[in-house]
This record gives C-alpha cells, structure tokens and sequence, in this order.
C-alpha cells in the first residue's frame, strides 16, 4: 500500500499521504465502489485500490486539475465534467510547477503509454453502487468543470477544491469562474444540505460540516455586495496575473481577483 489509509465511514475510505496531493476517496456500496480523484499519479493508485476491495469500481474526478486527475492514467475510464477534460489531459503540464524534475519525468514516461479514456458525465448522473447511489451535482467555479458528488445513504458531499479549509479556496487559478458564479454554485450545493451532514473535500483529512458551505457562501456575499474587501496578495510568479485579494472569515480563506467578481 503506497498510500496511508483511513476510514472514514464503514464504507468510506480517505487515501492520502502523498506531499501536495488531493485527498483521494473510495466509496464502497453492496455491488459497487467509487474512487473520488486519483492525486498525481506518483504512485500506482490502482493498485492501492485493489487492495482496499474487489468490488467493481468507477473512477471519478472532482475537476481536471492535476493534482486530481494525474492518477487517471492508471485506469481504463474516468468519468468527469466535459469542461474538466483539457485540464485533466494537460495535467502533466499543470503538475510542473509542484513536482520535481526527477518524479516529473516518471509522469512523463507513464503518460506516453497511457490509454484512459474519459467519460462524461452531467448533473443528476448517479452511479448505483448496490445499497446507495451517488448523485452528480454541477458546481462551477474553481473551474469550470468542478462537480460534487452526493451520497446520501452516508450523508456525505465529496467537494474537490470548491470547499476547504487546510489550504485557500483558490478563485485565482487561470481556469476559475467570476466569485458570483462561484457563489451562486455554492448556494446551489447549500441548498441540497438535506441530503448530506458531513463535507469530504479536496485536501482536508477530516470531515467538515455542512454548515461549511453556508459560511462559504456568506463570506462570498459580503465580499459581492462591497461591505468586504480582502487584503492585497502576492501570488507565485507561476501566475500570470500576480494581483489578487485575500479574505480570511473563521477557519477558512478566500483567494480571489477583485476584476472578476461579476
């Protein structure tokens, strides 16, 4: 086992450990498993999920970032949003600036003779794992192509990069959407709380509440109607544009451009 494992519900699995890289989950229901992301691909991810099960499986991706979706070429198919594909088919591209040369290069050579192919899913796909479905859920703004994924038997919401707390929610990447376009998909995913308790996102190890989102979308809405301002920050040089805001409400902070608020 390349990864360090742990569970977080009878039937769902954190894989993590990996340095920079997406939390990675499985799903397991009675006929069926669903594996949320795939990390960088450092490490056969394939494998580790074998171990884990021997049940069927899909393989899904939050967004087509590549510290999310650089895993995929160890698998056959991967479903993920239509907008999500050229990223997740540049990830090597999109990994360079986090890895180093050394593991950059084995990427490379593993990605010339991979064959994954991607499937596309939209809002209100589920996938019926036997004793519970998982519903897709649509929710643009980190990029474009991000999506949650909804399992309502275990009350949980798998949100990729649009919800998290151990590192900024990013609206400064080059693929980010306006932050009302990205409010307006958190309202959206707020508004399904009914469906979910517990929160599994992109790069926290623990569950977070429900509750998260709505201080989300709140943080957003004071931001929007101008009571709000964020402090000046400095992005890495890896951006093109290096100006943005930063604003910081309980435990988690929001990095965004104030051109592209609307």
């Amino acid at each position: 086992m390349r990864h360090q494992v742990k569970k977080i519900k009878d039937n769902i699995f954190l894989l993590y450990g990996v340095p920079d890289e997406c939390c990675i989950y499985l799903v397991c229901g009675s006929e069926a498993a669903l594996v949320v992301d795939t990390g960088f691909g450092i490490t056969d991810l394939k494998e580790d999920i074998e171990e884990l099960t021997d049940l069927p499986y899909w393989v899904v991706n939050t967004h087509g970032h590549g510290d999310h979706s650089g895993g995929n070429i160890y698998f056959d198919t991967v479903y993920m949003s239509a907008a999500a594909e050229p990223d997740a088919a540049d990830a090597v591209n999109l990994n360079r600036t986090k890895l180093s040369a050394g593991t950059m290069d084995l990427i490379e050579d593993r990605l010339k003779s991979a064959k994954y192919r991607p499937s596309f899913i939209d809002e209100g796909f589920e996938f019926d794992l036997g004793d519970r479905q998982v519903e897709v859920l649509e929710i643009p703004g980190h990029t474009s192509g991000c999506l949650a994924f909804l399992d309502k038997k275990d009350r949980a919401a798998f949100t990729g990069d649009c919800c998290v707390k151990s590192m900024d929610i990013l609206m400064v990447v080059p693929q980010a959407l306006t932050l009302s376009e990205y409010c307006e998909s958190m309202k959206k995913l707020a508004s399904r709380s009914a469906d979910y308790d517990e929160i599994l996102t992109g790069h926290d190890e623990e569950p977070m509440p429900a509750s998260f989102v709505e201080d989300v979308v709140y943080c957003c809405e004071k931001i929007l109607s101008g009571e709000w301002e964020g402090e000046d920050l400095e992005l890495p040089p890896v951006f093109e544009n290096t100006k943005a805001k930063r604003i910081a409400y309980k435990d988690f902070a929001i990095d965004y451009r104030q051109e592209k608020l609307v």
